[in-house]
C-alpha cells in the first residue's frame, strides 16, 4: 500500500507539468513472483487514480540488495530526454538550504559569507553577480528583501564560475553569515534585483479541489471551500498561509501572512489543516 506522502508527491508532481517519470518497485526478493506481479499490477492502478497513464511509465521491478535489474533502470535514466535549458531569460534560483559553513573559532579574517543551496530554474548566476533574495526577513512586520554579491559558486561538486540550470548547486555570498544559518532563508526566491516575479500580499487564484485529501491514510472528502477560512498555499519553493477574503466559481481572493511571489498564470497547490496538519487540497493558477 503505497503511503500517504507518496500519493502527495505524486500529485505535487503531476502538477509541475509533463515531466518524465520512473517507478522502481524495489525488494522484489522479499515477496513471492506471484506477489510482485500483484503489487506490479497495484502500482499501475494507483498511477492510473492519480491521472497518470502507466503504459507510458516504466515501472521496473528491482532488488537493489541483489543488484537485480538495476541495468534497466540505468536504461531508462538514458532514455529520457535532457529539457532544453532556459539560459537567456532572467535567473530564478530557488532556495532550499541557507547556512553557515564557517567552523566555530575561524579567524575573522578567514569567515566567508552566508551560503544559499538550491536550483536554477532558469537563466545564469554568474560570480560577481548582484542579487536579490525575496521575500527576505521580517523586520517590524515588513518583509524586507536583501541584496547581495556572489562570491563563489559550486555545481556538481565543483567551483564554477557560473550556474546553469539542471540539478543542484550552492551560491557563496558576501552576506553575514548570521542572516544564513540554519537554514533561515529556505523556501525563498532567488534573482536579479528587480527580476524577480511579483510579490504578492494578496493573491486571486482560480482553483480546483481534489475529491479527497491528499497525505491521509484513509479517504477524507474535500469539502468546499469557505469564505474567512485559513488556506495554505505554495508558489514555487514559497509556503504561506492565507484568510479567504473572497469567493467566487472556482475563484478566491487570499490576504496573506507571508507574500508570494508568482506571475498570472503560475501554478499553487492550495492546503487546509486536516487533524492539525496542512493537507493538499487543490491547485489553482494565479489571475
Amino acid at each position: 500500500m503505497p503511503q500517504p506522502q507518496t500519493k502527495e508527491h505524486l500529485i505535487a508532481f503531476k502538477l509541475l507539468g509533463d515531466k518524465p517519470l520512473i517507478v522502481v518497485q524495489n525488494k522484489i526478493d522479499l515477496v513471492s513472483k506471484e506477489e510482485a506481479i500483484k503489487n506490479y499490477e497495484k502500482i499501475k492502478e494507483f498511477l492510473e487514480s492519480l491521472g497518470y497513464k502507466p503504459e507510458n511509465i516504466p515501472i521496473i521491478p528491482v532488488s537493489a540488495i541483489n543488484e537485480i535489474n538495476i541495468k534497466y533502470i540505468l536504461e531508462a535514466l538514458m532514455e529520457i530526454k535532457i529539457p532544453e535549458r532556459d539560459l537567456n531569460s532572467d535567473p530564478l534560483f530557488l532556495v532550499s538550504r541557507s547556512f553557515d559553513v564557517n567552523k566555530p573559532g575561524t579567524p575573522i579574517d578567514k569567515l566567508v559569507g552566508g551560503v544559499l543551496g538550491g536550483s536554477l530554474l532558469r537563466g545564469e548566476i554568474k560570480l560577481g553577480d548582484e542579487i536579490e533574495i525575496r521575500p527576505g526577513l521580517k523586520i517590524n512586520n515588513n518583509w524586507i528583501p536583501i541584496r547581495t554579491k556572489v562570491m563563489d559558486l559550486r555545481q556538481g561538486g565543483h567551483k564554477v564560475d557560473r550556474i546553469r540550470p539542471g540539478g543542484t548547486a550552492g551560491i557563496g555570498t558576501s552576506l553575514d553569515p548570521f542572516v544564513t544559518k540554519t537554514d533561515i532563508l529556505a523556501g525563498q526566491l532567488l534573482g536579479y534585483p528587480g527580476k524577480l516575479p511579483e510579490q504578492r500580499n494578496v493573491v486571486s487564484i482560480e482553483y480546483n479541489l481534489f475529491e479527497f485529501v491528499i497525505g491521509e491514510k484513509e479517504d477524507i472528502k474535500v469539502e468546499p471551500i469557505k469564505k474567512g477560512e485559513e488556506l495554505m498555499i505554495s508558489a514555487y519553493s514559497i509556503v504561506s498561509i492565507g484568510v479567504v477574503k473572497e469567493i467566487g466559481n472556482n475563484y478566491i481572493k487570499m490576504i496573506l501572512e507571508k507574500p508570494i511571489l508568482a506571475e498570472k498564470g503560475d501554478k499553487v497547490i492550495l492546503g487546509r489543516k486536516i487533524k492539525n496538519r496542512w493537507r493538499i487540497i487543490g491547485y489553482g493558477e494565479i489571475v
